[in-house]
């Protein structure tokens, strides 16, 4: 009796420790490796969101990925588009006496070179300018599955 308790408490602690620390886990945090997923097919998701980098890092390649066993893929153009760098925003009544926030984006060119490298793999070029630290509003596109999927606009922070 007490042989088969040793045998199974050393066993919990052994896959306890397994469980603690996954070999995907540092990458899943990886901001140049984010990961898309869809949720119940009807909401696009990444992580990390948001996007953040050190701001001296100076040049990074940002790819994003979709789980190969999805039936999800990026599409040749638009699967991952900046929409520009945040110049302000502003706080502004809804007609239903709500609130929201407005941003006000403008040009950029501190993100280039977006490109499908494969249905499930989508990169840009991100050179982390040295002068100011912007914030950039993106946005992620999928296709497939039975129904439309709204995009996703999440943020890349230095």
């Amino acid at each position: 009796m007490k042989k088969s308790a040793l045998i199974s408490i050393s066993s919990a602690i052994l896959l306890g420790g397994c469980a603690h620390h996954r070999p995907d886990h540092d990458k899943a945090l990886d901001p140049s490796r984010p990961r898309v997923f869809v949720v119940d097919g009807r909401q696009i998701v990444v992580s990390p969101d948001p996007l953040v980098f050190p701001y001296k890092q100076g040049k990074v390649e940002i790819t994003w990925v979709l789980p190969k066993e999805s039936p999800y893929t990026f599409p040749v153009n638009g699967g991952i588009e900046i929409e520009g760098r945040l110049a302000s925003q502003k706080i502004e009544q809804t007609a239903n006496g709500g609130k929201t926030i407005v941003y006000v984006l403008e040009r950029q060119n501190d993100i280039t070179a977006c490109r499908r490298i494969d249905p499930k793999e989508f990169s840009c070029t991100y050179v982390i300018p040295e002068s100011k630290r912007w914030k950039y509003k993106y946005t992620i596109r999928v296709e497939g599955g039975n129904t439309k999927l709204e995009p996703l606009d999440p943020w890349i922070i230095p």
